[in-house]
């Protein structure tokens, strides 16, 4: 029995290509103006406060 594959799926490599170095691109901005710490000081925040000591 064979299996017919469709030939209308199309793949754009270059789209997920530039999709990923766009990610990386703003991690980097991101890391670089000091956006990690805040994100973690306000989880340490919200996890204080679901648990009642914030």
């Amino acid at each position: 029995m064979e299996v017919a594959v469709s030939k209308n799926k199309r793949s754009f490599p270059w789209l997920t290509a530039g999709l990923i170095a766009a990610g990386a691109v703003l991690l980097g901005i991101g890391y670089f103006r000091g956006e990690m710490e805040t994100v973690l000081r306000k989880a340490v925040t919200i996890c204080l406060e679901c648990i009642g000591i914030g």
